[in-house]
């Protein structure tokens, strides 16, 4: 019977199993420990643990390789509990166990990482015995330790084998590859081959994991050449193949990938890894079309497989092959599980299909956290931010606690001003979540406070956060760097990154750029370039149109334009810089003619190409040209849909050439209804040419529209006091007094040796504001004699005339350039910021004073550039 009972437990024939057993009892030979053992076995090895531990039950004595047996088959099949319970009746039973027992009982522990505790007290048990040095013994202890996330255990097993076998390097190399620790495991990989082991196939599967997940290119290299002196010894390994499909995948090499795909029988794991390399590479029609021979060939798919090609389903493109693939999982009720769902729920999301992707969620039948959070990231692709949102607050209803990818999801949908109060709301609820932070977690925050243009929240968070990445320092700096007046705070903060051992990247240098471009910091922004060229990040487009547009707002065309020449190839981005770059400087001429190079060179022009172009026609006078090219916008361009932005710069166009009625009839047929904006340009225009009528419908308009602004108030009383109408001029600033309505408060800025200087309109905080007075007076006398004369007209304020000169010198603009002829060498060539439209008398006095030092001074306001030079600006008075 012995020999048959060996037969059957290899066989795995259960019925045949019981036959046997049956014979055996009639002849009563059942009870015996030989055969007791043998029955145990033989029902373990077929399966059946209830007939096992009748079986064992029924002897009279059970030794430790009996128990040793029914512990192992309750570990393997996951039952680590009752493993555990057999131990311990074992001891309590007077049964010393063996090194089986041992070897039996941790590998049950390795089943489940919360019984870490129980493997170390067994190992303590273990611990100074002859049985703690057997191979067995040791090479699972390396295991439980590793699988139960406790490398350090591991390694304090494996340091005290004094003759380490293969076995014993290979479970070292795995359990620190399977938690992650990829560095060690690939040294400790070193350390076997200095010592003169031979590596097996487990080694290079364990090693070659590792470097996968490394992604160091250098180990990478040298791992690949230990690897390819035994591939061949291991070419009709599926497990070995398809580690070195994901090892060469990771190293960015699909083609040796496929190589060593290629080179096997087409097998479901094998392929689906190599699906997976080719989603991870967005090469979308070879993962598309593998799935399809897989198919063909007949190869038996799993979820996992399905799984793997839906993410090579993007775009529109790839809503059709979704939707078959979806099909075949609903045939053969993949789609039922619940990562399968979710991986549909992704698949459409990405595709274009919100419907389909909701419908997939509310058909699951069970939804997890991540079900939730991939529904809420599709509609955040969809730009449905309070439907995202409000999923959130269902998903909580719902009993389903967000977790962290939850909360990083959602903060990017309250990533506006408006929205401010959503994400500190968030933020709220994520502290009383008592979810444990980290820096993916606070970097988010951090983002959506810099994106809401909320600083001082964003500062906070900053300062508290105990773990900072490069993220996180280019996530403050562009928050800074994003509002023009805390542009010094980036870049004091860009430096002190550095200080902190993290080197600029692409997102620091461009967000320093647009901080240098904000305050017209040339001095900052040429060293800035000089880094950019040491560390080869010139060549990166992102990068280069940063730097040529810090140069176009910094108002030096010239290097602007070498910038643009030293690309190769210029994208449609740098095409749109250089023209807004000459449009803002006022070169219609110019604007023209890059706009016809772009189409000459093949170039499609967009729809922000058009708005620069048709507003560089309204401040050069182009009336025809600026006409010409919105028809062409029209009817030749028919990707490029219009917006608002381009019938408000026809509006302007038309408006400020003084054919206001020819304005007015524009905005009637156009598609939109007139708003702030329309009226505002009307309002502008209709002041220009002391049309008062149409100024006064249009300030009215915009009183309804904007109720708290000053901006209609300050014009019409301005256009009444210039026609001689002081009394309306009066009454129009007497109702802004009455409603509380206070102008915007004009600031000018210079930025001189580095250092960025504010100016207020009357400001005297600034510590040299005695010589700057005196540079006024001195430049006043000097005007005066020159034939200037202050306009007046321009005062709101309700006082006699020598009054409203002196306030009229004090005006931001003057302050600035005042302390910059004090500040810089003669000859220097200032550069002013304003935050409003520069204002006509001081527009005129720059050109006297331009003319009177002998320097060029370069204005830049809320519309555009003013370049001033021997008395002339290059507006041409016209803007």
């Amino acid at each position: 019977y012995a020999d048959l009972l060996d037969v059957v437990a290899d066989s795995r024939s259960l019925d045949l199993g019981k036959e046997v057993h049956a014979r055996i009892c009639k002849s009563a030979m059942d009870r015996g420990p030989f055969m007791g053992d043998l029955l145990v076995r033989m029902y373990v090895d077929c399966g059946s643990l209830i007939d096992a531990k009748a079986c064992f039950d029924r002897m009279p004595v059970q030794d430790a390789l009996t128990w040793a047996r029914l512990i192992r088959a309750h570990g393997q099949i996951g039952d680590s509990e009752q493993a555990l319970h057999l131990f311990r009746s074992m001891q309590l039973e007077g049964v010393a166990p063996v090194n089986r027992n041992f070897v039996a009982v941790l590998g049950a522990c390795s089943a489940d990482p919360e019984l870490l505790e129980e493997g170390r007290r067994i190992h303590g048990v273990l611990r100074g015995t002859a049985m703690e040095s057997d191979h067995y013994v040791s090479t699972t202890l390396l295991h439980m330790y590793g699988k139960c996330s406790s490398v350090e255990d591991a390694r304090k097993v494996f340091d005290g084998i004094r003759h380490k076998r293969v076995v014993e390097w290979n479970a070292m190399i795995t359990a620190y590859a399977q938690q992650d620790h990829h560095e060690q495991a690939i040294q400790v990989f070193y350390a076997m081959l200095l010592e003169g082991v031979k590596a097996e196939r487990i080694t290079f599967i364990g090693v070659l994991d590792a470097c996968s997940k490394l992604k160091d290119l250098e180990v990478a290299k040298l791992v690949k050449l230990c690897v390819e002196e035994r591939e061949h010894d291991h070419l009709h390994d599926s497990s070995f193949a398809t580690a070195l499909v994901n090892f060469y995948g990771s190293c960015g090499d699909l083609e040796q990938a496929f190589r060593a795909f290629s080179r096997h029988r087409l097998e479901l794991i094998l392929a689906t890894a190599m699906i997976t390399q080719y989603t991870q590479r967005e090469r979308w029609d070879e993962a598309l079309e593998l799935f399809k021979v897989m198919l063909l060939e007949g190869v038996k798919l799993d979820r996992i497989a399905c799984m793997a090609v839906l993410n090579a389903c993007s775009g529109p493109r790839g809503l059709e092959e979704g939707r078959i693939i979806h099909g075949f999982m609903r045939e053969i009720r993949f789609d039922r599980h619940v990562n399968a769902g979710n991986a549909l729920i992704n698949m459409y999301g990405k595709c274009g299909s919100l419907e389909e992707a909701v419908e997939v969620f509310r058909s699951m039948q069970h939804r997890d956290v991540i079900s939730w959070n991939t529904i809420i990231a599709a509609h955040g692709q969809h730009s449905q931010h309070p439907e995202a949102l409000h999923l959130l607050h269902l998903m909580q209803l719902d009993g389903v606690k967000a977790d962290k990818i939850s909360f990083v999801n959602a903060l990017p949908l309250c990533a506006t001003s408006e929205a401010l109060a959503k994400g500190r709301m968030i933020h709220s609820w994520i502290v009383e979540s008592g979810i444990k932070a980290d820096v993916m977690l606070d970097n988010a925050i951090l983002d959506m406070y810099g994106s809401c243009k909320s600083t001082d929240d964003a500062s906070r968070v900053f300062r508290a956060m105990k773990v900072r990445d490069q993220v996180s320092w280019n996530a403050m700096i562009t928050a800074y760097a994003a509002q023009p007046r805390l542009s010094s705070e980036a870049l004091l903060l860009f430096q002190q990154m550095q200080l902190h051992g993290f080197m600029p990247d692409v997102i620091s240098f461009v967000a320093a750029l647009s901080a240098c471009a904000a305050q017209a910091s040339l001095a900052e922004g040429k060293l800035l370039h000089d880094r950019i060229r040491e560390t080869g990040l010139e060549s990166n487009m992102t990068v280069a149109n940063a730097v040529l547009n810090m140069y176009a707002k910094s108002g030096t065309l010239v290097l602007a334009r070498k910038m643009f020449g030293k690309m190769p190839l210029p994208d449609v981005i740098s095409w749109n810089g250089m023209i807004s770059a000459f449009a803002q400087h006022g070169h219609a001429d110019q604007v023209l003619r890059f706009f016809r190079r772009m189409n000459h060179e093949g170039k499609l022009p967009n729809d922000v190409t058009f708005v620069s172009v048709v507003s560089a026609c309204s401040h050069g006078g182009l009336v025809k040209d600026g006409v010409q090219l919105f028809v062409s916008l029209l009817h030749d361009f028919p990707t490029i849909s219009p917006r608002a932005e381009h019938y408000y710069c026809m509006v302007d166009l038309i408006a400020r050439a003084g054919k206001l009625d020819a304005a007015e009839k524009f905005i009637a047929a156009a598609p939109l209804k007139p708003d702030r904006v329309i009226h505002s340009t009307m309002l502008g225009a209709s002041k220009v040419h002391k049309d008062v009528e149409r100024a006064r419908k249009s300030a009215e308009h915009l009183m309804e529209l904007t109720p708290d602004r000053s901006a209609a108030y300050v014009v019409l009383s301005n256009l009444y006091d210039e026609v001689g109408k002081k009394d309306e001029g009066a009454k129009i600033r007497r109702l802004m007094y009455e409603k509380n309505i206070r102008k915007e408060p004009a600031f000018s800025s210079i930025a001189v040796k580095r250092r960025v200087h504010e100016f207020f309109t009357g400001d005297t905080t600034n510590a040299r504001t005695p010589e700057i007075l005196e540079e006024l007076e001195r430049l006043s006398l000097e005007m005066a004699k020159a034939g200037y004369t202050p306009d007046t007209t321009l005062m709101l304020h309700d006082v006699g005339d020598e009054q409203k000169k002196r306030l009229l010198s004090y005006h931001s603009e003057k302050l600035a350039i005042a302390f910059g002829l004090i500040s810089t060498a003669p000859g220097t060539s200032l550069r002013i910021i304003k935050n409003l439209r520069v204002c006509g008398d001081c527009h005129t006095a720059t050109k006297f004073i331009s003319k009177i030092t002998g320097r060029e001074i370069v204005v830049r306001d809320s519309h555009r550039f003013h370049h001033f030079d021997n008395g002339t600006c290059s507006c041409g008075d016209y803007w």
